[in-house]
């Protein structure tokens, strides 16, 4: 049986040394071999200007090199299935760890901004702004010394938040890149831990429902993001769950379709931290708890063809 895999790829002829320095640097640490043992470089005729690099590796690390070379922007050829599928994970992680990055910039530097007069806001003019996340900074994490404002802070966070819950659904509702937009602003809600301390757990239900929804909606475009809110720990328990209902409802339902979304969902779901989570704090109808059920057992068997391939 052949334990090995060729890894195609087409670089510029004037980036040859660069990419050669970052295929040494990757295949460096998981095989001994000389990179010119192991890189076969040729000049198709088809493309003059190009030269194809073929990379023969281990089978069993073929997965973490893909991904390592996709993330330094080597073009690999999709000639086999497993090749596209680590490719697309690559990419989707890539895609995953950018969002969060410019959101979290995007956040501090907005709260750089609305902090400048920290904890002088007056209730009036917090009432007027009606910014919950502001609300959230002065109110319940810097007025612990008035406990009267933090009171009153309290009383008005669930309708200003109510109120940008329901600005989020209306407006997520028109196109995709609105959608996207509103799963964005809706997650800080959902997932905002100062929210769960403090026990807002019905806006961060009425929040994490409508990202689900809104999921819904787009299946192909943002149903993998509810493999990530299944598994967020900053998140209330019933949208774990609810978030993972949903996505396995519908992969299940068309598994060729969303082939790429199982198979990022089996590699990471967190399975066993949703049967507690299930089991400790959730009750679920029969028909729920029967989709559950499947829907865990579907996923550790995924899981375990993964391993033993």
């Amino acid at each position: 049986m052949n334990n090995t895999i060729t890894i195609l790829s087409l670089v510029k002829i004037t980036e040859e040394e660069q990419i050669k320095e970052v295929y040494k640097s990757i295949t460096s640490k998981y095989s001994d071999s000389e990179l010119s043992e192991i890189l076969k470089i040729g000049r198709p005729r088809q493309v003059p200007n190009q030269l194809l690099f073929a990379l023969e590796i281990e089978k069993s690390d073929a997965v973490k090199i893909i991904k390592e070379l996709t993330y330094a922007g080597v073009a690999i050829v999709k000639n086999d299935p497993s090749i596209s599928a680590a490719i697309n994970e690559a990419k989707f992680e890539l895609e995953n760890q950018q969002a969060t990055t410019i959101q979290r910039i995007k956040r501090e530097n907005e709260l750089k901004v609305k902090l400048n007069k920290k904890g002088s806001y007056s209730i009036e003019e917090l009432e007027y702004l009606r910014d919950w996340q502001l609300m959230v900074e002065v109110g319940l994490k810097q007025s612990f010394n008035d406990l009267e404002k933090a009171r009153k802070i309290k009383e008005m966070l669930p309708e200003v938040l109510n109120e940008a819950i329901n600005k989020e659904i209306e407006f997520g509702s028109r196109s995709l890149g609105a959608a996207k937009s509103s799963i964005e602003k809706l997650s800080a809600i959902a997932e905002n831990e100062t929210l769960k301390r403090f026990h807002f757990t019905g806006s961060m239900k009425k929040a994490g429902e409508a990202i689900i929804n809104l999921c819904s909606e787009y299946p192909k475009d943002f149903l993998g993001d509810l493999v990530f809110l299944a598994n967020s720990s900053s998140t209330i328990s019933y949208i774990n769950i609810k978030s993972f209902l949903t996505f396995y409802k519908f992969v299940s339902e068309n598994q060729e379709l969303y082939d790429y979304e199982i198979l990022v969902a089996t590699r990471h779901l967190n399975t066993r931290a949703l049967d507690t989570i299930h089991q400790a704090s959730v009750k679920l109808t029969n028909d729920e708890k029967a989709l559950f059920d499947n829907g865990i057992q579907f996923f550790k068997e995924r899981r375990k063809n993964l391993t033993a391939k």
